[in-house]
């Protein structure tokens, strides 16, 4: 469950497969169903079995989109909220 508290989004996310995988948390804000800017945390490890906490800047606007990919590059979706 993602929390936003003043100008972050905090994210714990907890493998549950038995090789390591890679998180990136994506925070994308829209006005208007338009994306007006989009904040990217650091792409974390998560070891077999591991939880990581990932942080991101807070959405500016109040409708937004938080997103946790398994990484960069493949692009993966784990996890999506939208609000």
């Amino acid at each position: 469950e993602p929390n936003v508290a003043g100008d972050k989004v905090t994210v714990n996310i907890t493998s549950s497969v038995l090789e390591k995988r890679n998180a990136v948390l994506i925070v994308a804000s829209y006005e208007k169903g338009v994306m007006k800017n989009i904040s990217v945390s650091e792409e974390t490890e998560i070891g077999a079995n591991g939880t990581v906490t990932l942080e991101a800047k807070a959405p500016t606007t109040n409708e937004y989109k938080i997103m946790v990919w398994d990484s960069v590059n493949s692009m993966m979706p784990l996890n999506t909220q939208k609000k």
